[in-house]
């Protein structure tokens, strides 16, 4: 089943847990999870993966949230794993989350079967990678691309700084973050686009450029390599969800 969901600025819910699985994708603001898996900060483009009977609070932030909702009695997997709680943050989960929506609404069984065991499968991949401690100069290398993108940042020369080849630099980087560096650096401008969606009087090409892209041809490029949709799409959907 697909819903939307929309909470206030800050917003609290005390502990509960939920009959149904979750695959939630936030297209708007923010919220903070507790749960025995720790405090989780979800923000825009985040893909929360939560198994049934997961005991867990939440509290929004001050813009709310708009959220995307997928629920399933279960999340099965073709080997059987267990669904865990987790995070995922790649471009390639957001567009999991899109494509199974998109199977959902066309009530395509399989396609829903495929995209909840692909999920699961980040999920576990998460679960593996968070347990790796990244190097001190490799998060650095992270927060710098978060906050500042690709063309800004030099990354050859802080591998070099470290020590280590800009090539196993960037197999570093896909082993503790899941995704390639230039693969990162578009997420955080698809977010940072996405972020701008819901203000009104914005054209895509203003966002284009406050979210760190060249132009809006640039824009449209990225978004349908690394989600299938244009920016469009993606915008009408975070629209439908905060209507």
């Amino acid at each position: 089943m697909r819903y939307h969901r929309q909470y206030a600025p800050l917003t609290q819910m005390a502990s509960h847990r939920d009959d149904l699985s979750h695959v939630t994708l936030v297209m708007a603001g923010g919220f903070l999870e507790e749960s025995s898996n720790g405090s989780c900060l979800v923000r825009v483009g985040d893909v929360l993966i939560k198994p049934r009977d997961t005991a867990h609070s939440n509290h929004f932030s001050h813009e709310g949230a708009a959220l995307l909702c997928l629920t399933f009695p279960q999340i099965p997997s073709e080997k059987g794993e267990t669904p865990q709680w987790a995070c995922l943050r790649t471009a390639s989960s957001m567009r999991l989350a899109l494509e199974l929506t998109e199977a959902i609404r066309h009530e395509d069984e399989a396609r829903i079967a495929q995209g909840q065991a692909c999920l699961l499968a980040e999920g576990m991949g998460a679960a593996q990678g968070a347990k790796r401690s990244a190097p001190r100069w490799l998060s650095r290398l992270k927060d710098e691309l978060t906050e500042s993108g690709l063309a800004e940042v030099d990354v050859a020369s802080r591998a070099e700084a470290a020590g280590v080849h800009p090539v196993h630099a960037s197999r570093l980087f896909r082993r503790h973050f899941g995704e390639s560096i230039t693969a990162y650096a578009q997420n955080q401008s698809i977010r940072r686009a996405m972020a701008q969606f819901g203000k009104k009087r914005r054209g895509l090409g203003r966002i284009a450029q406050v979210a760190g892209f060249y132009d809006q041809s640039h824009m449209c490029r990225v978004f349908r390599q690394q989600l299938g949709l244009a920016p469009g799409r993606v915008q009408a959907l975070g629209e439908a969800v905060a209507s």
